[in-house]
């Protein structure tokens, strides 16, 4: 078969580069459908060209997602293009899609009305890039979402500051505030992951691509209470779940057994992914 994948990428791609989970997306599932022996094109969303002629075109991109959804030229440079499906990946399911994509693959929960449309995929990182590192003891923290969900969990962010400054760990934040500078690039999150032996959650759900590239290195997963949602975490992962600042800290003094951390992320791999795929075009 022949896919065209829609993404921020095309075939002169850069990895360096990489800055957004479509990126990482788009790469992985070419990597892994060509090792299958499927043939893969890269098709930039922002392109009005017509693509290459395929069996099943993949939309990864929220920009080609708002094309699709705004210009009826652009889905039909698609639909001429491709002989079989057109298909949707995103990391949940949230609005109609019918008449438009079928099936959508989702990283998370499928659990729209027409759950027939929806075939759940899950998450999983390349072992090739994200492998244990760690040489001391690390806390990485992702962004602090400081007034986001009109400030609900702001106070989740103070204990981990207030926690953190009682103890004496190594602690790296690429990026200290979510949207207000710029993006970690995908290298840099690799580098950060594998010197990393706890990964702080910050976002409702604790969203899977970056805990499962953590957990793939070797990392202990924390999240608060009041962010955790089963649904929406991969699955298996070792996971550690705080209400209080003491049972942070209580977390962050005890030991991780990195390999065996790595070992259960590794049953989540692209290989099942593609498999589920697969399945559901052919």
């Amino acid at each position: 078969m022949i896919f065209n994948i829609i993404s921020n990428l095309d075939e002169n791609f850069k990895i360096e580069k990489f800055n957004a989970y479509n990126h990482t997306i788009a790469y992985s599932l070419r990597k892994e459908l060509r090792i299958q022996g499927h043939k893969v094109n890269l098709v930039r969303d922002h392109s009005n060209d017509a693509p290459p002629p395929c069996t099943h075109t993949i939309v990864v991109s929220n920009v080609a997602i708002n094309k699709f959804l705004k210009s009826l030229d652009y889905r039909m440079l698609h639909r001429n293009a491709t002989t079989d499906k057109i298909c949707l990946w995103i990391d949940s399911d949230f609005a109609d899609w019918r008449g438009l994509f079928d099936p959508v693959f989702c990283a998370a929960r499928c659990t729209h009305r027409y759950p027939e449309m929806y075939v759940k995929v899950g998450w999983a990182a390349d072992p090739e890039f994200f492998y244990p590192a760690q040489t001391t003891k690390t806390v990485f923290v992702d962004s602090f979402m400081w007034g986001w969900y009109n400030g609900k969990y702001d106070y989740v962010y103070e204990s981990i500051k207030n926690v953190l400054a009682d103890l004496e760990l190594s602690v790296i934040q690429l990026v200290p505030e979510y949207n207000k500078v710029r993006r970690a690039t995908w290298q840099e999150m690799i580098q950060a992951f594998r010197k990393s032996s706890f990964h702080v959650c910050t976002q409702i759900g604790g969203w899977g691509w970056t805990n499962i590239e953590a957990a793939t290195c070797g990392a202990l997963l924390v999240c608060h209470a009041a962010l955790h949602r089963p649904e929406t975490f991969p699955s298996p992962l070792n996971l550690k779940v705080w209400s209080t600042e003491q049972e942070l800290r209580d977390i962050l003094n005890g030991e991780v057994d990195v390999l065996a951390n790595r070992k259960l992320a590794l049953e989540n791999t692209w290989r099942k992914i593609v498999k589920k795929v697969l399945g559901a075009v052919q």
